[in-house]
């Protein structure tokens, strides 16, 4: 019906589109694994001719419509009621450490003839790690099925596909979707404290909460005991150390140098807290000075936090300031946060008190974490990866194009082996 409307429509070429776009043949068939529409209304644009588009109005990119030269309309097809279910969304962690807890979740959407009821399992490189069963479904239903399974030992890159199994389903195509999660031997956040107090306690909870990915907190109770957080299980200053050594953002409260310095005893993003000796005169929060994180702290009521205790900081040879301070509000002026974004991202701050912030609630809570949420936040972007190329899609169902991003490895130039679908030469460019 499309092909007779179309060929009755066109004074001009004819296409088929989906996976590719190519002109329409007399044994047009619909096997396209994906509906996109981008590439064609980009060359209409760019030619600006006319586009008629004849679909059954489940485009996988309908935005791409917006801008059609004059003339142009969309014209749909009524194909009828199908009954399907497909995955439309897994949301899982980037990074987990073995042992982890994970929390998948697959959402499930019934097609214009609702769904029957099924499953959904989730496998981690072809291995089922649980399932999760769903009922029936009216038209365009969704449900979303949450699935929480341990991570195994082991290191790298692994699939994670939740796969849906339903009778009648009227298209196989979209019963999965796939996802990256990246296997890691110990935790990629980890905060190290030497001189636990309430300031360290607030920044462990502020990072789980703050980077979506395996963190640990480990704390000094007396010289050479060390305390994990959390369950307060006891840990070796080995363990402490291979933590650091291996972590991509590490914060280091306390006697910065305990370890040696951080700088190299470290490989990721670091941020360094060393509190004063003592008691300090009262410093006030005044401003956030040009830094990456003062676009998030512009509305903060500084005149509204209680004073923090701030050591002397040469801050000349810094970046940039994140947080300054006055002694009274109007005299002295200290820095309380400063940071490097090269070879490596690194804040050093020499405060102390914020927790003061935290238990006061209101604005002050908001305060301590706009500052400090922003900063670990900014540490914790930074591209660790070391891979030459990374997956730039979350997730990737069959049909969808595969995009990179550059990582920060060494190499410079990537093979890419491309073998045409369903070749059976084998024949590889």
């Amino acid at each position: 019906q499309a092909v007779a409307a179309a060929r009755g429509a066109a004074n001009d070429s004819i296409l088929a589109f989906g996976d590719s776009i190519r002109r329409l043949s007399d044994t047009q068939i619909a096997e396209d694994q994906s509906s996109r529409i981008a590439p064609l209304a980009e060359r209409a644009i760019a030619t600006g001719r006319p586009l008629i588009v004849f679909t059954d109005g489940r485009l996988a990119d309908p935005e791409a419509l917006d801008g059609l030269p004059e003339g142009s309309r969309v014209e749909v097809i009524d194909v009828g009621a199908t009954r399907d279910a497909a995955v439309s969304v897994l949301q899982a962690p980037r990074v987990a450490a073995s042992g982890d807890t994970i929390e998948a979740r697959s959402t499930i959407v019934a097609g214009s003839g609702g769904s029957s009821g099924g499953e959904v399992t989730m496998l981690l490189d072809g291995v089922a790690l649980g399932r999760a069963r769903f009922d029936s479904l009216a038209a365009y239903a969704e449900r979303v099925l949450t699935l929480r399974f341990v991570a195994p030992s082991g290191e790298g890159d692994r699939a994670l596909v939740a796969a849906l199994n339903a009778p009648n389903d009227g298209d196989a195509r979209n019963d999965s979707t796939a996802t990256v999660l990246e296997l890691a031997s110990g935790a990629v956040a980890v905060l190290v404290s030497t001189a636990p107090d309430f300031d360290a306690r607030e920044l462990a909870a502020l990072l789980r909460g703050t980077v979506n990915v395996p963190t640990r907190a480990y704390f000094r109770v007396s010289p050479g005991q060390w305390r994990e957080d959390g369950m307060l299980a006891a840990a070796s200053e080995e363990v402490v150390r291979r933590a650091m050594r291996n972590a991509t953002l590490v914060v280091l409260h306390g006697d910065t140098a305990l370890f040696g310095p951080p700088r190299d005893v470290t490989a990721g993003s670091l941020a360094l807290i060393a509190p004063p000796a003592g008691p300090t005169d009262e410093w006030f929060a005044t401003g956030a000075p040009l830094s990456p994180m003062s676009r998030l702290l512009s509305g903060t009521p500084w005149d509204s936090l209680p004073p923090l205790d701030v050591a002397p900081m040469n801050a000349a040879s810094a970046q940039f300031e994140v947080l300054e301070t006055r002694r009274a509000r109007r005299l002295d002026r200290r820095v309380a946060i400063a940071g490097w974004e090269r070879p490596r991202r690194i804040v050093v701050s020499g405060a102390a008190g914020f927790w003061r912030w935290r238990f006061r609630g209101g604005a002050g809570t908001d305060a301590f974490t706009a500052v400090w949420g922003s900063t670990l936040d900014w540490l914790a972007n930074e591209r660790t990866d070391r891979r030459p190329v990374v997956p730039a899609a979350t997730t990737l169902r069959a049909g969808d194009p595969v995009t990179w991003r550059r990582g920060i490895g060494e190499d410079s130039v990537i093979t890419a082996l491309i073998s045409k679908r369903g070749s059976s030469g084998g024949v590889v460019d």
